[in-house]
């Protein structure tokens, strides 16, 4: 070969090099998610080892949505962010967002809230200049909650509120609701209870519309709490009812439960423990009813609250145990059952063991990274420490928590913070350090304002919002008209660099290489023609049991025998055949399960199941084809060999041989 066609060829390699660098897009990478959605997890993991990075980057994607179902939001959160990591740069943007967002989930719900909204605001950029609307409501909802969680809420207000602007403007009702609840948590915790009922009566409203129960019965139960607080006995009751007769009536047995307890905590409210125990003990039949391990948890930490507030302190003790128990053998984080046992030794005043059971509530918190539990832990501690006149200690503890909220350390809810204001103002003016003692009554005045002028920022955010959505409206319209015209120009320049650039490559390289390629072209392809019909006659497209029977190595003998069982199938009856031939029917053919066949295939044949298939229905076909005496047209070899479509048979036959079904069938009817 001449060094002039040696370099064309090179160019021509390069240029389709550069055609090709850019190979990650959407489309590539969602028809992926369609096509392995259903593998099995051996597969996913098979994948990650030795798939494309298209492969990898799927397989981790689908491997963080299966642990996350799971729960086990650390592994979760390490498959979506190995992409991140790995593939950044070539990641479509639209996808990454979709990573970097499921990143924040997981890692809200191992409650590292922190490292969270990072992950959270990083996707924010891209949808924000996006437009998305739909996107934008639900990621502001998610910060939102992140926000919530971490004991920021004037931030969860903002994001809550742009939230449900979007919302109202997609018309997304069941999402507008679930916001609406949350906001009505938000005014609990700053005891704005006309304000809480507002937005639990208007989700309830919108549940009711769309026929949700479960959701009904979720928003009752948040009006009885939020009548239970300000002593409106008679409506909690009520709204308790109703919850447990809509939750009875649907077979919801999550909602039974609640609603009894709630009655249970009416009767408590008035002092009537054994009538609110009675209750307590037909909500524990209830929670035997049920798989929900939280229920069971739950019964005995309320009724050792109960039995606590009747004095009754090793009662209490013995179900808060009960509580911890069940708690830690199914690793779960419910209720703070151990701070609730600390404070029943104080009550005992068994100082040593109170301080015990902090110190292993501290302990477990801090392995949950749980910042807002462990501030509130040190605030028990130097309250503990006060109540046994242990003031020096008390002192320094909440100092030292003062140190910590500010770094970010640890979280205090507004409060406890005014709280840790006072007792330190309290302390210092017993020790006679009056101007310290005023300096914290000063920060005390200053908390507590802050708390009323952060309760009116609420109500006075909530007036805005439902005046906001015209102009909300009209901007996001502006914005989108701007993002079009934006991307259409960027978009052009883009278009038009690259094109330049490709001609450049393309003339120099096609233009002696087209002509290389045009002579060599027909010798090829009459090679690769006498090839296939040399093939057809004679020797088929592979030998698996040759393969099988010289195999010597193999560590698993299962293995081994299921590969040749399989092999069996496919040459003596021929289920390859099948249409509706899947993994998980053959496995039940073979009387073994999918994962082990799927495993055997791998390890013996080095190739996976569909594979497998489409080489014996190739070489079904091509000696058909070979035949002179089938009348079978070319759809109808395709269908008998156990394809479901021509394209996908002909798309299948020139992977495997280089030619369409077509021209191979014309070849050999020359030859003959």
């Amino acid at each position: 070969m001449k060094k002039r066609e040696i370099l064309l060829i090179i160019l021509l390699f390069l240029s389709l090099n550069l055609m090709s660098n850019n190979t990650l897009n959407s489309d590539s990478i969602e028809s992926k998610i369609q096509k392995i959605s259903e593998y099995s997890i051996d597969e996913l993991k098979f994948l990650l080892l030795n798939g494309s990075e298209t492969d990898k980057i799927v397989s981790n994607y689908l491997l963080g949505k299966y642990f996350f179902s799971k729960k086990d939001y650390a592994l979760s959160f390490q498959h979506f962010l190995t992409p991140i990591k790995s593939f950044g740069n070539k990641i479509p943007r639209e996808f990454l967002y979709r990573l970097q967002v499921n990143c924040g989930l997981a890692l809200f719900k191992d409650k590292n809230y922190l490292l969270a909204k990072e992950y959270f605001f990083q996707a924010r950029k891209y949808i924000e200049n996006k437009k998305d609307t739909s996107e934008m409501a639900m990621l502001y909802f998610d910060i939102g909650n992140n926000y919530f969680e971490y004991a920021k809420y004037d931030s969860a207000i903002i994001y809550y509120n742009q939230a449900v602007e979007f919302f109202q403007y997609l018309g997304n009702e069941r999402k507008l609701a679930e916001v609406y609840l949350m906001q009505g948590n938000l005014a609990h915790i700053y005891k704005l209870s006309d304000l809480a009922i507002m937005y639990f009566q208007k989700a309830q409203s919108i549940f009711a519309k769309n026929n949700l129960s479960h959701d009904i019965v979720n928003a009752l139960i948040n009006l009885g709490v939020e009548y239970l607080q300000i002593a409106q006995l008679s409506r909690a009751a009520a709204v308790s009812d109703s919850a447990f007769n809509l939750s009875k009536s649907v077979k919801y047995t999550v909602g039974e439960f609640k609603s009894i307890n709630q009655i249970a905590q009416l009767f408590a409210r008035n002092g009537d423990y054994n009538n609110s125990l009675e209750f307590m003990k037909m909500a524990d039949s209830i929670s035997k009813q049920s798989t929900e391990i939280e229920l069971k948890l739950t019964n005995f930490f309320n009724q050792a609250t109960i039995y606590k507030l009747m004095k009754k302190y090793d009662l209490a003790l013995f179900n808060y145990q009960k509580a911890n128990q069940l708690q830690n053998k199914n690793e779960l984080y419910i209720v703070s059952v151990e701070t609730e046992i600390a404070e029943v030794y104080r009550l005992k005043r068994d100082f040593s063991k109170a301080i015990e059971w902090l110190e292993l509530a501290l302990t477990n918190a801090g392995k949950r990274n749980d910042l807002h539990a462990m501030g509130y832990i040190y605030f028990q501690f130097a309250e503990l420490y006060y109540y046994f006149g242990k003031t020096e200690r008390a002192q320094q503890i909440y100092l030292s928590l003062i140190d910590s909220v500010q770094s970010g350390k640890y979280v205090l809810n507004f409060e406890l913070e005014t709280g840790v204001y006072l007792r330190l103002s309290e302390i210092f003016e017993k020790i006679q350090n009056f101007e310290m003692a005023f300096y914290y009554y000063k920060n005390y005045e200053r908390s507590r304002l802050l708390l009323y002028d952060r309760n009116f920022a609420f109500q006075l955010a909530s007036i805005q919002n439902e005046s906001n959505m015209a102009k909300l409206s009209s901007s996001i319209n502006l914005l989108n008209e701007r993002n079009i015209q934006k991307n259409m120009e960027l978009l052009f320049q883009r278009k038009l660099s690259l094109l330049l650039t490709f001609f450049v490559i393309v003339f120099f390289a096609l233009s002696g290489g087209l002509a290389y390629l045009f002579f060599r072209k027909n010798s090829l392809y009459q090679a690769l023609l006498k090839t296939n019909v040399e093939l057809s006659k004679q020797v088929p497209l592979f030998e698996e049991k040759s393969k099988l029977i010289s195999i010597q190595g193999a560590e698993n003998e299962k293995s081994k025998e299921i590969v040749n069982d399989l092999i069996s199938l496919f040459e003596k009856e021929k289920i390859y055949a099948q249409k509706d031939l899947t993994l998980q029917k053959t496995a039940d053919m073979l009387k073994t399960n999918r994962t082990y066949l799927s495993k055997a295939i791998h390890e013996i044949l080095n190739t996976t199941f569909n594979s497998l298939i489409n080489k014996y229905r190739i070489e079904s076909a091509r000696k058909m084809l070979a035949d002179e005496n089938q009348k079978l047209s070319i759809e109808g070899i395709a269908f008998s060999v156990g394809f479901s479509s021509k394209s996908t048979f002909n798309s299948a036959f020139k992977q495997f041989t280089g030619l369409t079904p077509s021209e191979l069938r014309a070849k050999m009817l020359d030859s003959q």
